[in-house]
């Protein structure tokens, strides 16, 4: 940074050199990264404590933002966007009610409003979904917040010398009027406990429990814990744009580049003609895929589960594979890496064979036994894993593709797709449909209930369906004595479970609502 603008700044905060990075402002920001942390760790487990958690992320993506405002920073648009994808993320915290998803929707979440916090200054350059945007993400959740861990402690005191003594000098006299405040407050006690009501208004105030109290304490030091790396990466950030004027650096991987190309390219040839070799001798098997007819000797069970998950791990092999070549393989600077292209190429095409298999195999295997949550997560996968390997064979024939950036949009698009939704309550209506118009042969009730809140609409349209028919089959009336017994173990589960404000999610209010 340059002599004038070093002058500037610190004639524009009327500071010293030393103290230019502390502003006052500073200090009531750190008491609020406090209870910021405090109210981070109320909001766990996030799988009870729903509305809270996506209030609370709420919360924190605009205390930054008031924080680099009152600094005179201008939030960088790419933290604008990452503000305004990370909240419409979260709102699946209170659409859905799997657990596994919102304890995974939550961690990313606050894995981006770190990154958010690091683009919000410029830190990420003008353009941080660049090629060098996963440099930047590992700079801004690793090192970043941990860098002014001492800031926090710092700002707490107010600044300068003589407003910490008036500070001191404040809280003393507070003391004080708080010792002279005991007698007179007593006597007026003691002349309103005539009033009955207003005794039972002191009983209630006043009856608080010890457990209470150590569990609040417990989450105030555990707050605190939490405030460092906050109020450090807001302060970082801030100190970074104004003091440094926003030079940041990246993670070089350059220096991974040291294998040369015959040594990678000869250890994937002969993995490459494995593959031509598997398909060729079992293309009849694979191909019934495709037409819906099982070879002979196969239940559709047994067709769709064989080899189903080791074409998975294959594919996750590839992506490993790919990945080893763009980090690993030496290249000239401006070499075009044909070779490399071709490699890539290769194993892309390969692997999306290996995915259509798959999932042609799982949608055969759905469409006899219905859904669950290992299929769709499954699937779900492997279409992902469809998408990046076609973006990077695209991207082998259109140079201007940046790859990393694609690639990462597309995974927040599909854990968009998976989170926001119930996916729980789609599984149980899908499979209720089914059974209810012919496609499946029986209902796993079992398996229904278990998605707990989410499965009560379509439990319930099966009970009212099924209670309609005149005439029931032994099935039928199976189904329906199982059907009754789930509602009424989930009506159980609920009446169990912490139900207040901070506690709603849409199936579970919708699942009380269709209960009562």
């Amino acid at each position: 940074m340059n002599n004038t603008h070093t002058t500037d700044f610190i004639k524009l905060n009327h500071e010293t050199p030393q103290t230019a990075e502390h502003k006052r402002f500073d200090t009531l920001f750190a008491w609020f990264s406090v209870l910021m942390g405090f109210l981070f760790i109320r909001a766990l487990p996030v799988v009870e404590n729903t509305l809270g958690a996506f209030l609370l992320i709420l919360l924190l993506f605009g205390f930054a933002a008031c924080y680099f405002l009152c600094s005179g920073i201008r939030l960088h648009f790419s933290a604008l966007s990452l503000t305004a994808i990370a909240c419409v993320l979260s709102v699946g915290l209170i659409t859905g009610a799997n657990k596994i998803l919102h304890r995974i929707l939550f961690f990313l979440v606050i894995l981006a409003f770190f990154y958010s916090v690091y683009c919000a200054c410029g830190l990420a350059g003008r353009n941080p979904f660049s090629a060098d945007m996963l440099s930047h993400a590992i700079r801004a959740i690793v090192q970043h917040p941990f860098s002014a861990l001492s800031a926090l402690p710092r700002a707490l005191p107010p600044r300068g010398k003589r407003g910490s003594t008036r500070y001191l000098l404040t809280i003393a006299w507070c003391l004080l009027g708080l010792v002279v405040a005991v007698v007179p407050t007593l006597i007026v006690v003691l002349l309103l406990s005539y009033d009955a009501q207003f005794i039972s208004l002191l009983k209630k105030i006043f009856s608080i429990s010890l457990d209470g109290f150590w569990g609040y304490l417990r989450d105030l030091i555990l707050g605190f814990l939490v405030a460092f790396p906050l109020f450090g990466s807001l302060f970082a950030a801030k100190r970074k744009r104004l003091v440094d004027d926003g030079k940041t650096s990246k993670v070089d991987t350059g220096n991974l580049h040291i294998l040369p190309k015959a040594l990678l390219c000869s250890a994937v040839t002969p993995i490459l003609l494995v593959y031509v070799l598997f398909f060729i001798s079992q293309w009849s098997y694979y191909v019934s895929a495709f037409t819906g007819v099982r070879p002979e000797g196969f239940t559709f069970a047994d067709y769709a589960r064989s080899g189903f998950f080791e074409l998975c791990w294959v594919s996750g092999i590839n992506a490993v594979m790919l990945l080893f070549f763009r980090l690993l393989i030496r290249r000239k600077e401006g070499e075009k890496g044909v070779l490399q292209g071709i490699y890539s190429a290769l194993i892309s095409f390969f692997t999306l064979v290996l995915i259509a298999t798959a999932l042609s195999k799982m949608v055969l295997y759905v469409a006899t036994y219905g859904l669950t949550q290992k299929r769709v997560y499954a699937s779900w996968f492997m279409v992902l894993l469809a998408a990046i390997f076609i973006v990077v064979l695209v991207a082998q024939f259109i140079k201007r593709i940046r790859l990393i950036p694609v690639i990462l949009a597309l995974c927040v698009l599909f854990f968009g797709l998976i989170a926001l939704p119930d996916v729980d309550g789609m599984i149980a209506s899908y499979n209720v449909d089914a059974y209810l118009t012919g496609e499946l042969e029986s209902a796993d009730i079992e398996t229904i209930s278990s998605y707990g809140a989410s499965a009560v609409p379509a439990l319930v349209e099966l009970r009212d369906t099924l209670s309609g028919y005149e005439e029931l089959s032994d099935s039928q009336a199976q189904v329906l004595s199982q059907t009754q017994d789930a509602l009424s173990h989930i009506k159980r589960q609920l009446s169990e479970q912490p139900n207040h404000f901070f506690t709603f999610n849409l199936p579970t209010a919708r699942a009380r609502k269709l209960l009562k």
